[in-house]
């Protein structure tokens, strides 16, 4: 009788069943998200000062901007109804996640590494080959990104307890913070100088290092269920319409503000480091730049990358508080005060000069990033059904990229190369204008109620103590 006790107690229960998880637990799972968060900063953050290296055109920047939205419009959507419907024996999500990572290493040990491969490929007349080998390591290493970006994000709502959601929700957005501050900081410290390195090359090995570490905690301490019966075939585009078609009204009114900011932060992620190395340093990346003109330009990157930390730090600190602010004022009054600190910090562009001023810009801005990458994912893992919410997921992710497309072509080609050739102070300021617009569409968004019907999480929150509704099926 005791054995048979001693043997129960031991019976495992699925994560997601449990009344709680501990704090660290929730830590571990929801680790993996540093890694797609290091990519979407080192990439945006080293893409103009590559680029101008290398003396790549301003169109095959622009196809490079557009293929990494495509990759992000296809890919994420796709993955999350395959990764929904998977019965693979590792869970529904480890798999695609360690496929991602593989992919990661080869591109970011390419980026790293093309100035060498070209001088060694082809001595004689190096860039042609340099260029296309930081083609190909873009390619490979944005389409890693958007493999591992949806199921690192689902496998933390997969196995979290309903009442903790929340919490989780912003955590992941502190974990994309974290990895952030790290790199920042030693890219603001030009920790590089103590290495044979570039800086460049220091940034991405450390990244590496820094995602490998990540999603092989995620994927040790997370314990998928595995899906035993095998679903119906499945038809990726005709799952996500259908999933477009039964929106909870809650997605369907965040996803809009959210699609917006989108918009008004991706001239900013991409664009910073370039007009702190160009316009507050006065210098130049270029291949026929003086080296006094490169060295004022590498030092604006390097202040770029201390005022990124801030930003990140503001995410951080921002991803614990907003947990807590959300219970207490509601989503949209918390999207509706992030938007504005974006709003303020983007628009200030066109008047600042001081690099130190920067440093509190870049807070606010990352407050108002911070709140978009936390409070629509929390509306979307708590009133979507279960069964669709990768695809959800992908749908939001979808969002995201059109909203960087909208940017890159509306503001960046069309304005960048026309009237304001080599002014990324004007492309970030105007920006600002986009986020007043998301500013004043985040006074739709709606506070999720009650649960529809047993198979969806909800949140209810209209009172002070935040009430959460039970996880009846799965």
């Amino acid at each position: 009788m005791i054995a048979t006790d001693s043997l129960l107690e031991k019976e495992w229960v699925p994560l997601h069943l449990r009344d709680r998880l501990s704090f660290i637990h929730i830590l571990g799972i929801a680790c993996g998200n540093l890694a797609p968060g290091l990519l979407w900063m080192i990439l945006p953050t080293l893409f103009e000062p590559q680029t101008q290296q290398l003396n790549v055109k301003s169109w095959v920047q622009i196809v490079l901007l557009f293929y990494g939205s495509f990759s992000g419009f296809s890919i994420c959507p796709i993955l999350g109804v395959y990764s929904d419907n998977s019965t693979c024996r590792w869970g529904r999500r480890r798999v695609f996640i360690v496929w991602g990572l593989v992919l990661m290493i080869i591109g970011l040990i390419m980026m790293t590494y093309c100035s060498q491969i070209g001088a060694f490929l082809s001595p004689n007349n190096p860039l042609p080959v340099q260029q296309t080998f930081y083609y190909l390591s873009y390619v490979i290493a944005v389409a890693a990104g958007n493999i591992v970006n949806e199921p690192v994000r689902a496998i933390c709502t997969d196995v979290t307890p309903m009442c903790q959601q929340n919490l989780m929700s912003n955590i992941c957005s502190a974990f994309m913070s974290i990895g952030g501050i790290l790199v920042n900081l030693i890219g603001g410290f030009k920790w590089y100088q103590y290495t044979s390195l570039g800086q460049v090359q220091f940034i991405l090995i450390v990244s590496l290092v820094l995602c490998v570490l990540s999603i092989v905690i995620t994927c040790v301490v997370t314990k998928e269920e595995v899906l035993h019966e095998k679903p119906p075939k499945v038809h990726p585009f005709r799952e996500i319409w259908s999933a477009i078609k039964t929106m909870p009204k809650p997605f369907q009114r965040t996803i809009i503000s959210y699609y917006i900011a989108q918009v008004a932060y991706y001239q900013f992620s991409f664009q910073f480091s370039n007009f702190m190395g160009k316009d507050i340093f006065n210098g130049n990346n270029s291949i026929d730049a003086t080296p006094e003109e490169q060295e004022r330009y590498i030092d604006g990157v390097s202040w770029s990358m201390m005022c990124g930390a801030v930003r990140y730090a503001a995410q951080l600190i921002w991803g614990f508080v907003n947990t807590k602010v959300s219970e207490i004022i509601g989503f949209k009054a918390t999207t509706i005060f992030g938007y504005v600190l974006m709003t303020i910090g983007l628009l200030l562009f066109y008047w600042v000069n001081n690099k130190y001023v920067y440093l509190p810009i870049a807070f606010i801005v990352g407050i108002g990033y911070g709140t978009a990458m936390s409070v629509p994912y929390a509306i979307v893992s708590l009133c979507t059904p279960l069964k669709e919410f990768g695809a959800n997921l992908g749908i939001l992710f979808m969002a995201t990229v059109i909203g960087e497309q909208t940017s890159n072509l509306g503001i960046g080609m069309a304005l960048g190369n026309t009237i304001w050739v080599g002014k990324p102070r004007y492309l970030i300021g105007l920006s600002g204008v986009v986020g007043a617009i998301a500013a004043i569409s985040a006074f739709w968004v709606q506070q999720p109620s009650t649960p529809i019907s047993d198979n969806y999480l909800s949140f209810a929150s209209n009172t002070a103590e935040n009430s959460l509704a039970s996880r009846t099926s799965i």
